[in-house]
């Protein structure tokens, strides 16, 4: 093969490698424009998903913080024509588009779209990141976080962002934990030496090894009591006749509709569906009292699902509901399939694990779980549909044809260096000619243009 000819094979195959990108463009600015109106209408609330993130986690098979992320894009392009036309087109890839919504408005997207067209999406990423410090309110406190991911290995990922007060003690927790861990290891490697340099020894200590033993430290001094403060107690009197009569009479075990909404007799605010919600997953206790009401003895309390049971319902659940798609890890709840008051068992094989707003949602009617010949949980919705494990099947070859982009992908830059500085200041003279025009209209009586 020649050069020539081998110079024209890769040039073809990078022509088509740009022109795809464009296509992915064009594609997803179309999806998004389909998860915007999902999201407009509130769709996911028939699959009793707590957003759109989260159905999109269930049904697309996204990762938690790539479904938010594409919701929030989604939303703000519908405020901005200029910049979602250019996208359906594939004339700028997604991850500009990204860097453009957290910097354009209806005012100044048509000028932010030209710069898109010449930077990289590296370049106006970092453009973005510039715009959001130089614009933001020194007296607006920022709000710490701190984000748990887990990686491809199965190791967790922390992310942090915290004031730099909370930062410095936490660099010095560390500082306190490397020195124990370096202690302990020189005891155990050279034992009976005293004159082992303390900064040398804290040098052998990695950092996942200090972190390691700074929560070994904060598990220690918190006690037995580690994991979590036992919950608050709220006292309901509801007998477990009356528990049983909640029952559906089909058998269901809830009580549909308007029905479970009713409050019981003498008990103001406590609905049927609460009643027994409250009483799925709480600390009991048995009241004896006489024929007149007077109570006679208090037995001891008893939870309902031991901690070895929950433990072997956290490993089987992941940690998270079991409700399809939802990775709620907090506040979850170890409900009775078959609710204990009519007779259900505590043992794994009758419990789930759900966090509060899917047990909410089943006491309430919305769906109902029961175990598959092959023990298997099976979701399914008041209507009798079994909600779906994963995502959704696809539609029939011929019905989803994705058109070619029209646009071309290609940024303009041709290597100049970035002025970071100069493209924030033309940025914030953007917004200054679009606040100026908008205060003379306002003056002059007359809407904006766009």
């Amino acid at each position: 093969m020649s050069v020539s000819s081998d110079r024209e094979r890769i040039e073809k195959l990078a022509r088509s490698i740009v022109e795809a990108a464009a296509d992915v463009a064009a594609a997803t600015a179309r999806w998004l424009a389909l998860v915007a109106e999902f999201d407009r209408e509130d769709a996911y609330l028939e699959w009793e998903c707590h957003s759109t993130a989260h159905w999109l986690i269930w049904k697309c098979g996204m990762a938690e913080s790539t479904a938010r992320q594409h919701v929030l894009v989604a939303r703000a392009l519908e405020e901005l024509p200029h910049i979602a036309g250019a996208f359906a087109r594939g004339e700028v890839s997604y991850c500009k588009v990204r860097a453009l919504v957290r910097m354009a408005t209806p005012d100044t997207e048509a000028e932010l779209l030209e710069l898109a067209r010449v930077c990289t999406g590296t370049q106006l990423a970092k453009i973005a990141r510039a715009y959001r410090r130089a614009t933001r309110d020194p007296d607006r406190p920022r709000p710490p976080r701190v984000e748990v991911d887990w990686d491809d290995d199965g190791d967790m990922v922390l992310t942090a962002k915290l004031p730099a007060d909370v930062g410095l003690q936490f660099l010095r927790a560390m500082h306190v934990a490397a020195t124990v861990a370096a202690g302990e290891s020189e005891e155990l490697t050279e034992a009976g030496r005293g004159d082992v340099d303390e900064k040398a020894r804290q040098r052998r200590v990695g950092k996942v090894v200090a972190f390691e033993t700074m929560v070994e430290l904060a598990l220690a001094g918190a006690g037995d009591a580690a994991a979590s403060p036992p919950p608050p107690e709220l006292v309901v009197t509801v007998s477990a006749d009356e528990l049983r009569s909640l029952a559906d009479e089909d058998g269901a075990r809830e009580p549909a509709g308007d029905a479970g909404d009713e409050p019981l007799p003498g008990r103001r605010g406590l609905t049927r569906h609460m009643a027994r919600r409250l009483a799925c997953d709480a600390t009991t206790a048995t009241l004896v009292h006489d024929g007149r009401g007077s109570p006679l003895d208090l037995g001891r309390r008893s939870r309902t699902a031991n901690p070895a049971l929950r433990m072997a319902l956290h490993q089987r659940s992941g940690g998270t509901c079991e409700f399809p798609g939802c990775s709620h890890r907090r506040f979850l709840h170890a409900h009775h399939i078959e609710h204990w008051a009519d007779g259900g068992p505590t043992t794994l094989s009758n419990l789930v694990n759900l966090c509060s707003w899917h047990h909410r949602l089943l006491h309430e009617g919305r769906y109902r779980v029961r175990v598959g010949a092959d023990g298997r949980l099976r979701f399914v919705r008041a209507d009798g549909t079994e909600l779906e494990p994963g995502p959704l099947p696809p539609q029939a070859a011929g019905e989803r044809i994705v058109e070619p982009a029209s646009g071309s992908i290609e940024p303009l830059w041709a290597g100049e260096h970035l002025d970071l500085s100069c493209a924030i200041d033309g940025i914030l003279s953007l917004e200054r000619i679009a606040a100026r025009r908008r205060d003379a209209a306002a003056s002059r009586g007359c809407p904006t243009a766009a």
